[in-house]
């Protein structure tokens, strides 16, 4: 699990022109979001997150916003504060540093693994790896996580048609 693609998945949640339905309805969808991403959690317990994860959401779009790394840890170091230290801990398949389960509520584990994705992933290649999709009526935020770190566009259908407009403009 990479706590960026957990932010961005998050963040994709609201509505938007391009897809105007929210998408973080209910717990069960929350549940579906959040075992997608590694964190398991019951559509009941998911359903109690919810209020918070939706502001967390709100929050999250923030730091793909942020045009530099001042504006970026603007955006997560308050939630950095409030996150407790890491601990070295296995889930079984191997070791991780992760917040303590036990010591945290749901969105306040989902946020801790999604703040320290996204400031180890700015940290590693800049503030430019996280952003707002070019593709005008997309407004979908993303993760690049690629090697190159070029990407700039949701997804590959976003730049497909992104590309076609920019070609056909052209001839």
């Amino acid at each position: 699990m990479h706590g960026a693609t957990l932010a961005a998945a998050l963040v994709n949640t609201r509505p938007r022109p391009a897809s105007p339905e929210d998408w973080l309805p209910d717990g069960a969808a929350a549940a579906r979001l959040l075992a997608a991403h590694g964190l398991p959690a019951s559509a009941r317990e998911a359903a109690a997150a919810l209020p918070a994860l939706l502001r967390l959401r709100g929050v999250l779009l923030a730091a793909f916003l942020a045009p530099d790394m001042p504006a970026l840890a603007a955006a997560l170091n308050p939630l950095l504060a409030r996150t407790p230290a890491e601990r070295l801990m296995t889930d079984g398949a191997g070791w991780a540093l992760r917040p303590p389960e036990d010591e945290l509520e749901l969105a306040d584990r989902v946020a801790a693994v999604a703040v320290r994705g996204l400031a180890e992933l700015a940290l590693a290649g800049g503030a430019d790896r996280l952003g707002l999709c070019a593709a005008d009526d997309c407004q979908a935020v993303f993760a690049d996580i690629s090697a190159r770190g070029a990407r700039r566009n949701c997804t590959r259908t976003c730049a497909n048609r992104v590309n076609v407009r920019r070609h056909r403009a052209s001839v």
